[in-house]
């Protein structure tokens, strides 16, 4: 649930570190501290606090107050009058009982945000429209001077990879057949960069397509590890790791939102840590790799310093900023259906679905029935053109034509998914 906490942000940190699903925002100048907390006890512990929760399984949104150690709350329904909670609460019936709560609701509102004189009306008219939740804090936003509930989206952001411009390609290509406009850069020292020009918002799509179908050279940690950086509004900005699908590790600065209980050095020291295997430097300086990554504001540029650390490629940055001495790049034509398929079925440019020893199974498996099933086929075949000579049974009829057809199917797709899964095994663990 969303919650405006009239506090300074210090405490609110020290208040939540103990939650591991607390993540605190910014404090707004109107003295304001937004966060999302797993529950409304956690408010308590406050002077002052607005808590708007959407209650997706109810498809209901309500509205908490606590002031002076009292905590009271509406909720409503779209197209249904709002109800008061709490206490023994009860379902508001009459149309003037539900005006009279929705001006309770709105002068309470009033008092406990300090608001102009003239946000009282706006308030009651808020309330009275049932708005739903985003309606709702957007409105609060600008009638209370409360802070963003959100942190700052990337609205830039480049995906590289430690992998061959014709595996980038490649999966550049399946990426675009659902992302649109998908941009390929060579960076040099085997290094490529992929970038979401319709959706740049959408890098983190982008990186866990790419980290599922590129395999990066090398063996254990390293492999298949793909950065994304990331630029966002007010100077925001950050770094993802993925591995597969999966993000490894993350990390931004200047966003002013941090999550409590991950704020400590061991948990900042385990994203430096993931962050390692991806160094393309020989002697990485760790220390400055730690600091880097335990502070949330830096001053000049952090991603800049990142990749000055990790020995990333400069050329990476100029393509993010859209620099006039970026690479060169590519657009490439998304993948066609059939490039899709053949890659489902081949495995071809994906990451390994299963350990090593599973898929080479697997695709011996595969093969042995592909042979078998080419042995029948064979024979049915021969028995079919010498009218049963080669079995000792003459006749022939519509079903063997069948059986002939499923077996030829069988061996050919029992054979490309063999061969494909041992393929994959080539590249697993």
């Amino acid at each position: 649930m969303l919650a405006y906490l009239r506090a300074p942000r210090p405490a609110v940190l020290d208040a939540c570190v103990e939650d591991p699903e607390a993540v605190v925002g910014p404090r707004s100048a109107s003295g304001w501290t937004v966060a999302w907390l797993p529950a409304l006890e956690h408010v308590s512990r406050f002077e002052r606090a607005v808590v708007i929760d959407l209650d997706e399984v109810e498809d209901r949104v309500d509205l908490w107050i606590h002031s002076g150690g009292d905590t009271v709350g509406w909720y409503w329904e779209p197209q249904e009058d709002p109800a008061v909670s709490g206490a023994g609460a009860e379902q508001i019936e009459s149309d003037a009982t539900a005006a009279a709560a929705r001006r309770s609701a709105a002068l309470a509102l009033h008092r406990t945000l300090d608001a102009a004189p003239d946000a009282e009306d706006p308030l009651i008219d808020l309330l009275v429209g049932r708005p739903p939740a985003e309606t709702l804090v957007d409105m609060l936003r600008q009638l209370g001077d409360l802070p963003a509930s959100e942190p700052p989206l990337p609205v830039r952001s480049v995906v590289i990879a430690h992998a061959s411009a014709e595996a980038s390609r490649h999966a550049g290509a399946l990426a675009a057949a659902e992302l649109g406009d998908v941009v390929l850069a060579d960076l040099g020292d085997g290094w490529t960069a992929l970038v979401a020009q319709e959706c740049p918002e959408h890098g983190d799509l982008l990186a866990a397509a790419v980290g599922t179908m590129v395999r990066t050279p090398g063996r254990g940690a390293r492999r298949r590890r793909v950065l994304m950086l990331w630029r966002g509004e007010d100077g925001a900005c950050g770094v993802e790791l993925y591995r597969g699908q999966d993000v490894l590790a993350a990390h931004a600065w200047g966003t002013g939102w941090q999550q409590p209980s991950c704020a400590d050095h061991e948990s900042r020291d385990s994203v430096t840590n993931e962050l390692l295997p991806a160094s393309a430097a020989e002697a990485t300086d760790l220390p400055r790799l730690r600091s880097l990554i335990r502070s949330d504001d830096r001053d000049g540029d952090p991603l800049a310093e990142l990749v000055a650390v990790l020995a990333l490629p400069p050329a990476a940055l100029a393509l993010l900023d859209r620099r006039s001495d970026a690479p060169a790049s590519e657009m490439l034509i998304p993948a066609g259906p059939w490039s899709i398929v053949r890659s489902l079925l081949t495995g071809r440019w994906f990451a390994p679905i299963a350990p090593r020893w599973a898929l080479i199974a697997y695709g011996v498996l595969c093969l042995g029935a592909a042979l078998l099933l080419a042995l029948l086929a064979g024979t049915k075949f021969a028995a079919l053109v010498t009218d049963g000579a080669v079995v000792g049974d003459p006749a022939a009829a519509v079903g063997d034509w069948v059986f002939l057809v499923i077996q030829g199917l069988g061996t050919v797709l029992n054979g490309i998914v063999g061969v494909g899964l041992l393929v994959h095994a080539r590249n697993a663990d």
